[in-house]
């Protein structure tokens, strides 16, 4: 399958995961809230592991966190914080 992700920036960011697959019409698949988890103003970064079940989420100043999820369960599975 073919994914694209698209993050909305501002007081609540937040990603939203599409399918983008050959002769298919563009579906959301996934929408992902990283403000939940300490992700307050921007995302800087984004990028899908290599089986593309994970989606890591950086996050911009001040708080510098990283965010692993499972995407498709919208389940968060570690969190480190850089300051």
């Amino acid at each position: 399958s073919c994914f694209q992700y698209l993050c909305l920036q501002g007081i609540a960011p937040h990603v939203t995961v599409y399918s983008t697959a050959p002769n298919s019409n563009l579906q959301q698949l996934q929408v992902l809230s990283p403000e939940q988890h300490g992700v307050q103003l921007a995302v800087t970064a984004l990028a899908f592991s290599a089986d593309g079940e994970r989606l890591v989420v950086c996050g911009d100043e001040p708080d510098m966190s990283l965010l692993v999820y499972t995407w498709r369960q919208a389940s968060l599975k570690r969190t480190e914080h850089g300051r």
